[in-house]
């Protein structure tokens, strides 16, 4: 089954140099990229993915929370995923290489308790995981299975 790798940018796998069978997505049409979208309005039907990665990507939306919704909704096994913590040094207004682009602002950080918010009706692993000297990242595993 294939796999979705969503704001790959100029890196082709980002998420893993041997996933072979892999759809890259992003905002930006750019030579790696497979498909232009939105991940706030991903163009694909439910759990069509068997996994899903997004790095650095919810952090530059306008609703996070409707991104991580369409995540997992196109994911049938596992979403994985990572964005700053607001307390790390990639939170508030970092801007993206280009700085004539404002869509590389980010325009939101999080805390591990928002995952747990928005995800309280699937099982779910966060973690967060320290760069240091001053970067400080949410590491988010998101497993597919309802909760009973």
């Amino acid at each position: 089954m294939l796999s979705l790798n969503v704001g790959v940018g100029n890196i082709v796998n980002v998420a893993s140099p041997l996933l072979f069978d892999c759809l890259n997505v992003d905002r930006l049409r750019l030579p790696s990229v497979d498909l232009v979208c939105d991940v706030q309005h991903l163009p694909f039907r439910s759990h069509i993915f068997q996994d899903v990665f997004c790095f650095h990507v919810l952090e530059h939306t306008k609703n996070p929370a409707q991104g991580l919704a369409e995540l997992v909704r196109v994911g049938s096994r596992m979403v994985e995923l990572e964005v700053p913590h607001r307390f790390g040094s990639m939170a508030g207004n970092h801007r993206g290489k280009d700085k004539n682009d404002v869509g590389l602002w980010h325009t939101c950080s999080f805390r591990t308790l928002w995952f747990h918010q928005c995800l309280k009706h699937y099982r779910r692993c966060v973690k967060v995981l320290y760069e240091f000297p001053l970067n400080l990242l949410i590491h988010v595993w998101v497993y597919l299975e309802e909760t009973k």
